[in-house]
């Protein structure tokens, strides 16, 4: 699992930039990994929890995807920049979140991952 538009890996207690979209609301960038793939589409979700409350502070994201394709053999399938959008900034900014993300193919091959991170505003929308 990871973040970014381009696949950056994530830790536990690592930050997570949460960003202004175009159309007036935020979001962060998830991106994923997933080796040894024989079936790219998949349905991918995501989620977002407050670790104090296990509120959820992003929008529901269940969607058909289709990885990008290894390059090379043993390298990964890819889905990079996926916008999960944060509803309410001000229940996400400065608290600590589980980032959840799973896939399942058509196929039956499936996986999942999280990462307990940190949201902050994106380095160039800093208040």
């Amino acid at each position: 699992m990871g973040t970014g538009g381009m696949f950056t890996a994530l830790q536990d207690g690592d930050t997570v930039e949460l960003n202004s979209g175009f159309q007036g609301g935020q979001h962060v960038f998830v991106s994923l990994r997933a080796w040894e793939l024989t079936t790219l589409s998949s349905r991918v979700e995501l989620s977002l929890e407050r670790t104090s409350d296990g509120n959820r502070v992003s929008v529901p994201y269940e969607v058909d995807l289709r990885f990008s394709p290894s390059p090379q053999p043993g390298e990964p399938a890819m889905l990079e920049g996926l916008l999960l959008q944060v509803t309410d900034a001000s229940k996400a900014v400065g608290q600590e979140v589980r980032l959840n993300a799973s896939f399942e193919s058509n196929t039956g091959e499936h996986g999942s991952d999280s990462r307990t991170v940190i949201i902050q505003w994106a380095s160039d929308l800093e208040p």
